[in-house]
């Protein structure tokens, strides 16, 4: 890809505002995640709520990369993505059972 093509793509993503609106976007997660972490203190332990929220997370990093690499970088749905996704949900699902 030229360079020109490259600042292309890149404007068009800043005339969306998606940009700001990403920035705030992290602030609001982490003070969600803070607001419940504290409410749910009396039921689950600090430590056990930290721990099950970054395996979800670690969990989860696949799916998103790969929903983020076809919207913003042009790649194709291809069936192993499907396939990844199916898996990371099923055992998701199967752990949890």
């Amino acid at each position: 890809m030229r360079m020109s093509e490259y600042a292309h793509k890149k404007s068009r993503w800043y005339r969306t505002g998606l940009p700001y609106l990403l920035t705030a976007v992290a602030p609001l997660c982490w003070g969600g995640n803070i607001v419940l972490a504290r409410g749910v203190a009396d039921i689950i332990p600090p430590v056990s709520f930290a721990f099950w929220r970054w395996t979800v997370a670690f969990n989860l990093i696949p799916v998103f990369a790969s929903i983020l690499a076809i919207l913003f970088l042009g790649e194709r749905l291809q069936v192993f993505h499907l396939i990844g996704m199916l898996l990371i949900f099923g055992g998701m699902i199967l752990f949890n059972r």
